[in-house]
């Protein structure tokens, strides 16, 4: 979602934060081998800049054209798209049975 302006947009940008902090809490040694070295520097480089975006984020906003003005916004959406790419080299995993990485 944070890949994509009108993405953000559509949900706006209080929601966009909170939907990182709800959904992608973690905790990697409830889960390990669920991530690679390469996906966990990906999340703690986003949840970096998700914080720079809500920190500069002072009023609600669903303007396309605001996010981007907004450096931190930019920085964010140009980024989703990188980490997007290294959880893609992966895949999903299935929701029906149980994977490991492999250490």
């Amino acid at each position: 979602m944070h890949s994509s302006f009108e993405d953000v947009a559509f949900f706006g940008a209080f929601e966009a934060i909170e939907m990182v902090h709800d959904n992608l809490s973690l905790d990697y040694s409830e889960a390990p081998n669920v991530f690679s070295e390469n996906e966990k520097e990906a999340i703690s480089e986003f949840f970096r800049l998700v914080n720079h975006a809500s920190d500069a984020t002072t009023s609600d906003t669903w303007d396309i054209a605001y996010f981007k003005s907004a450096e931190e916004w930019v920085r964010l959406r140009d980024f989703s798209s990188t980490a997007l790419e290294v959880f893609e080299k992966r895949g999903r995993f299935s929701e029906e049975t149980e994977e490991d990485l492999g250490s």
